[in-house]
């Protein structure tokens, strides 16, 4: 999300540092498939990646050089990336998870990032913010299929047991504070550029906030969750 809105904000510095960073994380990403399927699985894995990065990052330069052609030429990419990435999840899982439903998640998760770009080149920075966070979280449920279909596992790790209601809520935590972290971040580097997105920005991290007590409040009770 920060590299498509960096290439439509026009702000070279800012893409130069998080090619860097997408690619650590792709690293990472890819070392973790490693550890549980195996090298020939995470090469595949990497390139599927890689290639679902790059066709991101070119519909958000099309977007920035308003060029329907590029916009179109990409979303085509992104399509064949999830049919192809779902069968990959299909193969590699024994067949526990079926490509087609793999295939229609990553369809939303496409949808958040291409809608949410679309929203911030047009300044409707309260939908892009807001398609952020639902984005942010369509990742944690995408993440417990993938892991929870693996085949193999390591010591301590899978089968991770996350239907209890106390797993639930350690997810959810995990999540909200993850978010926090992030949304910290675009807030204040909104405010230290005087970027004009820092109102929508602040709002979500307010959201996050809110959703955090919420969370708290089930763990703790609403008279902790309030001094929290």
């Amino acid at each position: 999300i920060r590299m498509m809105r960096a290439q439509v904000g026009g702000a070279p510095d800012l893409v130069h540092i998080l090619e860097d960073a997408l690619g650590r994380n792709t690293a990472d990403l890819t070392a973790a498939v490693r550890s549980i399927q195996g090298a020939r699985a995470s090469q595949a894995f990497r390139g599927l990646w890689t290639d679902h990065n790059v066709a991101l990052i070119r519909f958000a330069e099309a977007v920035a050089t308003d060029n329907q052609n590029a916009e179109d030429a990409s979303k085509a990419k992104l399509d064949r990336y999830r049919r192809r990435f779902g069968k990959f999840a299909e193969s590699v899982t024994g067949s526990k998870l079926d490509a087609r439903r793999v295939a229609r998640s990553l369809e939303t998760h496409i949808k958040q990032l291409l809608e949410q770009t679309e929203a911030y080149a047009a300044g409707d920075y309260a939908t892009a913010y807001r398609l952020q966070r639902v984005a942010y979280a369509h990742m944690f449920p995408a993440a417990k299929q993938l892991g929870g279909g693996s085949t193999g596992h390591q010591p301590g790790e899978f089968p991770v047991h996350l239907g209890p209601a106390a797993q639930k809520l350690r997810s959810a935590l995990a999540l909200l504070l993850g978010e926090h972290v992030e949304l910290l971040v675009d807030t204040t580097r909104a405010g230290l550029r005087g970027m004009p997105e820092f109102d929508q920005a602040a709002a979500a991290l307010n959201d996050n906030t809110r959703d955090l007590s919420e969370a708290f409040a089930a763990l703790v009770g609403e008279r902790k969750a309030r001094a929290f």
